[in-house]
């Protein structure tokens, strides 16, 4: 006896595992050479609507507050968590604009990057 499979069930299951994303160090490669030409004081930054666009939605987020004692101003933070084969790495963002390069997943974070 066959078995008839329907095809909206076979183009579901291919979906659902070609949907999966995956960032390779040539994702991060491209979001580290758009941060390498937006670097700029005057300019005008990797913002967080870019590296979505590169690495796709991020597995989480969450925002912080960095109070300036100076100017009584406080500056909005962001933290991008992308995970993949338990590791992760995470995007950190000033005002909407990337403050460092990302690590690739093998990498340990910089030193100078904002702590969780």
């Amino acid at each position: 006896m066959r078995y008839a499979v329907p095809i909206s069930s076979l183009a579901l299951l291919f979906c659902a595992t070609a949907c999966q994303r995956r960032i390779s160090n040539a994702n991060i490669e491209a979001v580290k050479s758009v941060f390498d030409r937006k670097n700029d004081p005057k300019g005008p930054g990797v913002s967080t609507k870019e590296a979505e666009s590169i690495l796709g939605k991020p597995d989480r987020i969450d925002s912080f507050k960095i109070p300036l004692e100076t100017q009584h101003k406080t500056l909005i933070g962001t933290r991008y968590y992308y995970d993949q084969d338990g590791k992760t790495i995470v995007l950190h963002f000033l005002e909407d604009k990337l403050v460092s390069e990302p690590p690739h997943f093998d990498e340990p974070p910089a030193d100078g990057d904002l702590k969780k």
